[in-house]
């Protein structure tokens, strides 16, 4: 067999994840009207629903080291994805919110454990001039499974009459169940063997990578660098030069999230609808992104080994707050008024009698959404004015929805390519072989804590600051990130782990 196929080969089959991952995180993004209607949720609540996915990828990130450490990375790539598929099924036949909750943390523990240990895996067995390329298929079939996620969304829009949001979260565990059977036919990590003392069979499996020479080579580096090594106590990662890389790698982790990839990833159809568009064009605008997530992770995955890391991530984070200042600013010039155009609108998507209601409005621009909406409420009643108020929003807002749109795009498009997928490349080569899967453990912990914290608090801030003052803070949040790029993100391009273990950890 060609050597360097065979890397490729086991490396796709375990990418094979990252798809099943991508599509089982987003597919709530299409949901989320639905459900809305289905349980009567208000924006809290449906913050909630879909921010618990994140409870169960905190579980799922702090145990993957330990459980991954001790059995292995392929059984816990194997229990990841039976979860997925259990998860799934448990959404799909919800007949409650908790219900739903329970599958959506399933679901979550799983993504938990395969977001952190599919790079790890990858990372052991990838030859050092190939790493961050072979590293990159796996969150090129993350973005490929978000993309699926939003196409499938999409047609099930158009050919389900009814149970749309259970087609659309039970859907995923097909991916799932062929994820499974895959990884069959994968080995199990050559530098968690040589760890356990199973140099032969580590032996055998880089042999087939990089033939004998190869395999020689890679074993007398990992054999020297575990006597160099102390005992892998997860406490010693919080001591001297060990504990300085662990905060960078919380740092990136959290940064990753906090600057609010997760909150245009999980509510872009309904914030697409909320700018004025139809449901279905909401929904397609949403495919869109997806589009633009392969596009530019193939880019990412063709340029992290030539000009590096830290480049892309510099590169990624400027254009992320150029495209956040320009989301708050279009929204901060918004104007709500009810003229003929936007009248013709709301015939469409409210009663005559409600129409009647609110005519003394007709004829007056507004500048403030609450000063607008605080006349609405004092001309309808409570549930006229919970039940309708979106539906008048999108109908009478006056904005440049294209600089939206296209800044949108462009922000996905600037992740997609930097902090999404370097991010992770990075971690799985910050820390040494015995305390990697643990470290990146606990940085993944922080990152989904952040993922937790930013879609639960985006209704809210929509609701009660405003889609402008929203998007400022997320730029913000990147400002102070490409500061700590700058400054504290090492390079690794070029450098084996073992290397890269001598120039941060023995000599750093």
């Amino acid at each position: 067999m060609n050597n360097k196929f065979y890397a490729t080969k086991i490396s796709i089959i375990v990418a094979v994840g990252g798809f099943t991952l991508g599509h089982w995180i987003l597919a709530i993004s299409g949901a989320i009207p639905f459900l809305r209607e289905d349980f009567q949720l208000s924006a809290s609540m449906i913050g909630w629903v879909v921010s618990f996915l994140a409870i169960g990828c905190m579980a799922g990130n702090l145990t993957a080291g330990l459980l991954s450490d001790r059995f292995g990375r392929k059984k816990v790539l194997l229990a990841t994805a039976l979860l997925l598929s259990v998860g799934g099924i448990c959404c799909a036949i919800a007949p409650s919110v908790t219900f739903l909750i329970l599958g959506r943390i399933i679901g979550g523990i799983a993504i938990g454990w395969g977001i952190v240990i599919a790079p790890v895996y990858i990372s052991e067995i990838a030859p050092t001039e190939r790493r961050g390329s072979m590293g990159m298929i796996n969150q090129l079939a993350l973005m490929i499974g978000i993309s699926a996620a939003y196409f499938v969304n999409w047609l099930v829009l158009d050919l389900a009459d009814a149970h749309q949001w259970q087609w659309m979260l039970g859907l995923v565990a097909v991916p799932g169940v062929l994820y499974f059977i895959f990884l069959f036919a994968v080995p199990e990590s050559p530098r968690w063997l040589a760890l356990k003392g199973e140099v032969e069979q580590a032996s055998s499996i880089l042999s087939k990578i990089g033939g004998e020479q190869y395999a020689a080579n890679e074993v007398r580096s990992i054999q020297q660098s575990m006597k160099t090594e102390q005992s892998a106590s997860i406490s010693q990662l919080f001591k001297g030069k060990l504990f300085t890389i662990l905060l960078i790698g919380i740092a990136i982790g959290s940064l990753q999230q906090l600057i609010g990839i997760n909150a245009i990833f999980y509510y872009a159809p309904d914030l697409f609808e909320k700018i004025g568009g139809s449901r279905n064009a909401a929904f397609l605008q949403a495919c869109i992104i997806g589009i633009i997530n392969i596009v530019f992770a193939l880019l990412a995955m063709r340029l992290i080994d030539r000009i590096g890391r830290k480049s892309l991530l510099v590169i990624g984070i400027v254009g992320i707050i150029i495209c956040h200042l320009a989301i708050g600013f279009a929204f901060a010039g918004a104007k709500y008024s009810i003229d003929d155009e936007s009248s013709a609108k709301l015939k469409a998507n409210v009663s005559a009698e409600l129409m009647a209601k609110i005519e003394p409005l007709k004829g007056k621009l507004y500048s403030s959404k609450k000063v607008y909406l605080d006349e609405l409420a004092i001309l309808l009643t409570a549930d006229e004015f919970k039940d309708n108020k979106l539906n008048i929003l999108k109908s009478t807002v006056k904005l440049n929805s294209v600089v939206i749109l296209v800044a949108i795009i462009s922000f996905v498009a600037m992740f997609t390519m930097s902090l999404g997928p370097v991010t992770w490349v990075l971690l799985s080569e910050l820390y040494p072989n015995q305390f990697r899967a643990n470290a990146i453990s606990i940085a993944g912990f922080f990152n989904g804590l952040s993922s937790f914290i930013v879609p639960l608090l985006f209704p809210w801030e929509l609701e009660n600051i405003g889609e402008a003052a929203t998007f400022f803070i997320f730029a913000a949040i990147a400002l102070v990130g490409f500061f700590f790029i700058v400054y504290k993100i090492p390079e690794t391009k070029g450098k084996s782990l073992e290397e890269i273990q001598a120039a941060l950890i023995t000599e750093g």
